[in-house]
């Protein structure tokens, strides 16, 4: 919990902030679309058929499409194989329009996630596990 100067808690209104955050995230964007010619694009690659997972990455679209971000989505099967999806990961890392990458995990069992997330790219990392 924060702390007001004087060490009270203070209550932070999640909504508000998150709001916040976003309206700002929105200018940024229609800046770089307007001085540099660049719509940033967000590729989530999500593998197989869990619900949370679905789920979570309906939320981050969402969010996405709201701050004007191209979303690129890679749905792909629970019994793609590590290197068919390595190979999906570094179409998204040569993807002039993919300017971040995110793999929802868990991924299914057989799949080492160490390897496909050290597969992307560093600058197109955005979740920061590269």
């Amino acid at each position: 919990m924060t702390e007001t100067a004087l060490g009270q808690p203070m209550i932070i209104d999640g909504k508000e902030t998150a709001s916040r955050i976003q309206d700002e995230l929105k200018e940024e964007v229609e800046m770089l679309q307007k001085d540099h010619g660049v719509l940033p694009g967000l590729a989530v690659v999500l593998v197989g058929n869990r619900v949370d997972s679905s789920t979570y990455v309906r939320m981050k679209k969402k969010v996405a499409a709201a701050i004007g971000i191209h979303s690129v989505d890679v749905n792909l099967p629970d019994d793609i194989s590590e290197q068919d999806l390595l190979n999906e990961v570094e179409k998204l890392n040569s993807d002039p329009k993919v300017h971040g990458i995110l793999v929802q995990l868990p991924l299914p069992d057989g799949i080492n996630e160490a390897n496909i997330l050290k597969a992307i790219a560093i600058e197109k990392d955005a979740d920061g596990f590269s």
